[in-house]
């Protein structure tokens, strides 16, 4: 009798104690990066072919805006652009002109001095006057003096030319950036989605105008998820990077569901106990955040609260 008494007794210490779960070391809650990802151009939502919950590959075409309002601003801009340039000097034409006054009055110049030369000739057989000589060389005085103004001329209408056209030039090529970065925005009318992961917020929906920046939606990687717990400072000797500890999240009846997570993150500094973490008793007023990654079975939320057990 004594025997099965003590038999008794002794099997339910052992079920005590295995139904007894280590208290925790920490607690905090789940979290992941999530990535909000904005139209790059302005315009329509032509289409769009998501739902939160979903999980899409990298590189998806998820939305479409509609770009006929870009398309239209950059037939227009591509047109001021043919203006603009239709006023452009034509420097050549206009240079050629004064170019061809200075070989005329050039050519003047070579006749009088033929001129001189012969009637110089005569002067000196005595068969031309002085005055006749002095004449032909107040005409060649008179000929170089409109070829130098003629130079002049030639050389200032050529750098006012040339500074026209500049500013045209500038003109334009500020236009054409304008229509390039219209055509970056045209490209990126079709969303593509950057990241593997899963929808968590969804910002609009189909036939809704869009601005550039405007969010359309956020998605975040929820494979691996980050328990942010929270350790005391007398707890940081136990702990180091890429130390493995258990993670716990509440299950059924009371039970516990154990995940292995990895540390990968501990806070030089300490701060405050966030108000969100649930304990069963007052805590330190400081404690420094750990972040713990997790593998996710899909049994775990963002927000979801967790307790560490350090092994």
């Amino acid at each position: 009798m004594k025997s099965t008494t003590y038999l008794s007794f002794l099997l339910c210490a052992i079920v005590f104690a295995c139904t007894q779960q280590k208290e925790a070391d920490a607690y905090g809650n789940f979290e992941a990066t999530e990535t909000i990802v904005s139209a790059e151009a302005n315009g329509k939502i032509k289409s769009f072919l998501i739902s939160e919950g979903d999980i899409i590959q990298a590189g998806t075409r998820v939305a479409e805006i509609d770009p006929a309002i870009l398309a239209q601003q950059k037939t227009i801009i591509e047109a001021n652009i043919r203006t603009v340039k239709s006023k452009a000097p034509a420097i050549r034409a206009q240079l050629t002109v004064l170019e061809n006054q200075i070989a005329s009055t050039e050519s003047q110049r070579k006749t009088y001095l033929y001129e001189l030369n012969r009637i110089t000739n005569l002067q000196a057989n005595g068969a031309a006057t002085v005055k006749q000589v002095d004449d032909i060389q107040a005409q060649i005085t008179q000929i170089d003096k409109q070829i130098l103004t003629q130079n002049s001329q030639l050389k200032a209408q050529e750098i006012a030319l040339k500074s026209q056209t500049q500013t045209i030039n500038n003109e334009a090529n500020g236009l054409k950036e304008q229509v390039n970065q219209i055509q970056i925005q045209l490209n990126q009318a079709k969303v593509l989605n950057p990241i593997q992961g899963t929808v968590t917020a969804k910002f609009v929906e189909v036939n809704e105008i869009v601005s550039y920046g405007k969010p359309l939606y956020k998605i975040a990687d929820l494979s691996n998820l980050i328990l942010r717990a929270y350790f005391s400072g007398d707890q940081l000797s136990k702990i180091k990077l890429n130390q493995l500890v258990k993670v716990r999240i509440d299950a059924a009846d009371g039970q516990y569901k154990n995940y292995s997570g990895k540390i990968i993150w501990i806070s030089p500094k300490s701060e405050f106990t966030p108000k969100i973490i649930q304990t069963k008793q007052d805590r330190v007023n400081f404690v420094y955040a750990v972040k713990i990654k997790v593998l996710n079975d899909g049994g775990i939320k963002m927000g979801m609260p967790a307790e560490v057990v350090l092994n």
